[in-house]
């Protein structure tokens, strides 16, 4: 498994509204930082169930705390995931993110 340079995404608020009074916020590109897939565990599928780890993937990052609970999205080549679950903070080495396929 190789480490890849990987895109996170926010959100920041336009200031404007639409048609409907609902806020237009712009997508801004947070950084790219090294991350990779990494498979899960049996102890994680018997946890978690057979459906979740189906359902999820599993990444390790080494994006800041701050950056992944800011993300919005994660761009990895040509597929963007939402977060479903953080785990970890800066005083830990890596940071652990449960994703899922986001449809664009």
């Amino acid at each position: 498994m190789n480490w890849t340079q990987t895109i996170f995404i926010g959100e920041r608020s336009s200031g404007q509204t639409d048609g409907l009074g609902n806020a237009i916020v712009d997508s801004i590109k947070l950084g790219e930082y090294p991350s990779r897939f990494t498979e899960w565990t049996s102890a994680e599928v018997s946890s978690y169930g057979r459906d979740f780890t189906e359902s999820y993937r599993k990444m390790l990052t080494r994006a800041s705390e701050s950056v992944c609970k800011g993300t919005v999205s994660i761009r990895v080549d040509d597929t963007f995931y939402k977060i479903k679950e953080r785990i970890g903070d800066d005083k830990t080495r890596f940071r652990i993110l449960y994703l899922y396929a986001a449809k664009v």
